[in-house]
């Protein structure tokens, strides 16, 4: 009995230890998911206008562009800036640089073997050498007139291609004619509407807790004209309800200028964008929306 009951006791060890192992993978991966999900992505852009005789470097003027995208206390980090050759990046994991592997299509051609690539060149060479032309039969008149007949039999099933290819046309246009009806129509349909109203409410919600928290700006602006400048000045006067006052605008009535900076930071929780997409999957109207263009599909 005591070999039995020490027995028993190996195995609920061991029960025990997989039970904790599981338990201690199974916390793991939740803690994980909630940091995915709670810890916010900040981010920050800074868009300046730097006019070439304010700029200290020669070619240093024009629109500058640069930001950032970290993730909990900085340990992902992604600057962006505007570089010679357009937008450019670096990742960053806990301050190593990431750079994902590229040019493997180069890496895989320089390791092919000189014999294939001699054979892929004198593949493009052959196809880009010009077709030889059809050298004419020589023979008696009767070979001639063979080959004349030969002729104007293409030249006949060219044409009747071709009359039949215009019957195809009209036949897909006024067919596309009765499609483009249907796609109006379904397009102008109820259903649209409210998949519509649906999906602006969505963003809506993901813009609320998404848009920039704050934002500064100092930007002098100047069309030359007194007139136009007033103009623009009283349409931008819009958009304070959205920048705050943290940006200044300043006109100028006298010069043809701009000139300053605008910098916006904010952070977004990735539980709201998978919130956003599952009451934009869940909602009746895009249900609605997806079965009737379903629909359409099988009837175009």
């Amino acid at each position: 009995m005591s070999d039995l009951a020490a027995v028993f006791g190996i195995v609920g060890m061991v029960v025990k230890a997989i039970g904790l192992i599981a338990a201690g993978l199974l916390g793991l991966v939740l803690f994980v998911l909630l940091l995915l999900l709670l810890v916010p992505v900040r981010y920050k852009l800074r868009i300046a206008c730097v006019p070439e005789e304010a700029s200290s470097h020669a070619g240093a003027g024009g629109w500058q562009v640069k930001g950032w995208v970290s993730w909990l206390l900085h340990i992902v980090h992604i600057p962006v800036w505007q570089g010679p050759c357009g937008v450019e990046y670096k990742v960053r994991i806990l301050g190593i640089p990431w750079k994902p592997s590229q040019k493997k299509k180069a890496e895989k051609r320089r390791k092919e073997p000189a014999q294939i690539q001699r054979q892929r060149e004198e593949h493009k060479a052959v196809e880009a050498a010009p077709p030889e032309q059809e050298k004419e039969p020589e023979g008696d008149f009767k070979q001639k007139i063979l080959l004349f007949c030969q002729r104007l039999g293409r030249i006949y099933d060219k044409l009747q291609s071709l009359i039949q290819g215009s019957r195809r046309l009209w036949t897909a246009l006024a067919e596309g004619g009765q499609k483009a009806g249907r796609v109006k129509e379904f397009l102008q349909s109820e259903t649209v509407c409210n998949a519509w109203g649906s999906a602006k409410e969505c963003f809506g919600y993901l813009w609320r807790h998404s848009h920039p928290r704050r934002v500064r700006g100092d930007i002098l602006l100047g069309t030359g004209d007194p007139c136009s400048t007033g103009e623009l000045l009283g349409g931008l006067g819009i958009a304070y309800a959205f920048l705050g006052g943290g940006v200044r605008i300043t006109p100028d009535f006298e010069r043809q200028i701009l000139c300053g900076y605008l910098e916006l930071q904010g952070r977004l929780r990735l539980v709201h964008v998978v919130r956003m997409l599952w009451k934009l999957w869940s909602a009746d109207a895009w249900k609605r929306f997806r079965k009737e263009l379903d629909q359409l599909k099988e009837e175009l």
